[in-house]
């Protein structure tokens, strides 16, 4: 009897501070961004296709395509509001939803729609997102932008680890209207790119039109657009995120992952997902895990003193 007892409550205890069979290890940020190609809180509106998996956490609508280049093999979409349009699922790939299907979906290579919908809560996606994106804005500038030679350049030469340039919306916009080129110079060892672009004159945000990004897409390279209700982009060659706000392309292709409340696609998103080194960030429990991990330590407590053995009594 002692033995089951305290074996249950140290098994309760193991299963609360491990997360027990039942509960999914949490994602990390760096995991999302590197496995989607797209990731909303809200709705989509998609006329162009995305080249990878997909969380969206509204309504789909529209038409467009979603295939596989680059990775997946065989694209997800996870879908957690309804859809309508028109849309194909290429490679295999199968959309998890268990809402309403009002318009057509095509699963071509042996896809489906799995009816039980996606496999997490949606916030297991978007809030590990939202997190760094709060925890990147505060970061210190470590770099620096530069205007020459009609190029506007992002240099990065600190050396390891994620440099963070700093950068108010309104001298983005006009460096961006003031040069043809934009390029990045990066220093060998580091790991990363951060450009904090933040909202210090208007709600919206506007790509100048006529801007060409030098080289392949920079996968290494992330924007965190801070306070912006929109971010409008044309041809963009990295990754984004824009917590709170509604990304739309107004022509050509966002060469990353794009994570945001919704998305207007005039364009495609191609899948060069994230894969550069982010900053390390201090891990702080969520205050139900210590919640729960004291309530397991408790019944441990508990047990271990219903099951001491008495001591002798001396007269």
């Amino acid at each position: 009897m002692r033995f089951s007892a305290q074996f249950g409550a140290f098994g309760f205890l193991a299963a609360l501070s491990l997360g027990g069979p039942a509960q999914a290890s949490p994602l990390a940020a760096s995991d999302v961004l590197s496995t989607f190609n797209l990731i909303t809180t809200v709705d989509v509106n998609q006329s162009q296709d995305v080249e990878g998996s997909s969380v969206i956490g509204g309504n789909l609508s529209g038409n467009g395509t979603f295939f596989n280049n680059n990775v997946p093999a065989s694209p997800v979409v996870y879908l957690y509001g309804t859809e309508s349009g028109n849309f194909n699922i290429n490679g295999g790939g199968s959309l998890y939803t268990a809402n309403t299907v009002n318009g057509t979906v095509n699963y071509n290579g042996g896809g489906r729609l799995v009816a039980s919908g996606p496999p997490r809560p949606v916030t297991d996606y978007t809030t590990p997102v939202a997190q760094l994106a709060t925890a990147l804005a505060a970061l210190p500038n470590t770099g620096s932008y530069t205007i020459a030679n009609n190029t506007l350049t992002f240099n990065a030469t600190g050396g390891a680890g994620a440099t963070v340039i700093v950068v108010n919306a309104s001298a983005l916009e006009t460096a961006m209207a003031s040069v043809s080129n934009i390029a990045f110079n990066i220093g060998a060892g580091v790991g990363s790119v951060v450009v904090d672009v933040m909202n210090d004159i208007h709600s919206d945000f506007v790509e100048p039109s006529g801007v060409n990004w030098n080289g392949s897409p920079l996968r290494d390279v992330l924007f965190n657009f801070t306070g912006f209700n929109k971010v409008t982009v044309g041809n963009w060659q990295s990754s984004m995120l824009a917590q709170g706000a509604i990304v739309a392309i107004q022509n050509g292709a966002i060469n990353g992952t794009v994570a945001s409340a919704g998305f207007i696609g005039g364009g495609e998103i191609h899948n060069f997902t994230f894969n550069g080194t982010l900053p390390n960030f201090a891990a702080v429990p969520e205050p139900g895990t210590v919640g729960v991990l004291g309530l397991g330590l408790a019944a441990l407590w508990r047990a271990r003193r219903r099951t001491r053995p008495a001591k002798p009594q001396h007269r």
